[in-house]
């Protein structure tokens, strides 16, 4: 079995490997030599508390790519850990447009407050709910003038974020917002 400490270093590895706009995002680290009788990766055995723990990071990571993505303007990680079906690539269209006719300024829109582990639907299936509160958000012409602004949302909202295990690689394939 891997221990916790492996397991929270392997999940800020992950973490910081897709904050440095590694093409691995979501992918799983190397796991210790055979020899050492560890279990088998989170991503083969989905039901392992270890692929809870790196649900639990990835649903984080992928809040915190939407905060970022709408601060530069960049989806390109947001795209990367989505699937190409996710209704979430909205979310990265609307934001790209956004760019375009001017910039959106908000320094954290999604302000998490708790994120947890939902269920496994099937061994490659599996849900995280999220509870945030949303912060202020202003859209800004290409001069940098404000011409919208909403003001933050202090009532929790919740989200549950469907991941699709693929090649190994845990991936967002959908967001609902409860």
């Amino acid at each position: 079995m891997i221990s916790r400490v492996a397991l929270v270093w392997a999940c800020c590895a992950l973490v910081l490997s897709a904050c440095s706009g590694s093409e691995q995002a979501g992918k799983l680290p190397p796991l210790p030599s055979p020899s050492s009788s560890a279990s088998p990766s989170p991503s083969a055995t989905a039901s392992s508390g270890d692929a809870k723990a790196v649900l639990v990071a990835l649903a984080k990571q992928y809040y915190e790519e939407r905060n970022r993505a709408v601060r530069t303007g960049d989806t390109h990680a947001l795209r990367r850990m989505s699937t190409s079906s996710c209704d979430c690539l909205n979310a990265a269209k609307g934001i790209e447009s956004a760019w375009r006719t001017g910039s959106i300024a908000s320094t954290n829109y999604y302000q998490i407050q708790t994120v947890a582990f939902s269920d496994f639907n099937s061994r490659d299936i599996a849900f995280v709910n999220v509870t945030y509160l949303l912060g202020e958000e202003t859209f800004l012409d290409s001069a940098g003038k404000a011409i919208k602004t909403y003001p933050p949302n202090n009532s929790p909202q919740t989200s549950t974020i469907e991941f699709h295990l693929i090649s190994g690689k845990w991936m967002v394939a959908g967001v609902v917002r409860n």
